[in-house]
């Protein structure tokens, strides 16, 4: 049970702590830390690229 509840700990911890890095950094020159356009463009390319080497081995 324990181990269960510090996972869950552990992921809130970490995404809280990357929104309020992301929400500090919106008015910088830098913009935001979590640029979601970016990671939905890295997670097309993935997936993609993994359904084509999928398609490559089974012909």
């Amino acid at each position: 049970m324990r181990l269960l509840f510090g996972i869950i700990v552990g992921a809130a911890l970490t995404i809280g702590g990357a929104w309020i890095i992301d929400q500090r950094n919106i008015g910088s020159l830098e913009g935001p830390f979590v640029n979601w356009e970016r990671v939905e463009r890295g997670w097309h390319n993935l997936r993609d690229g993994t359904r084509e080497q999928i398609r490559r081995i089974t012909g």
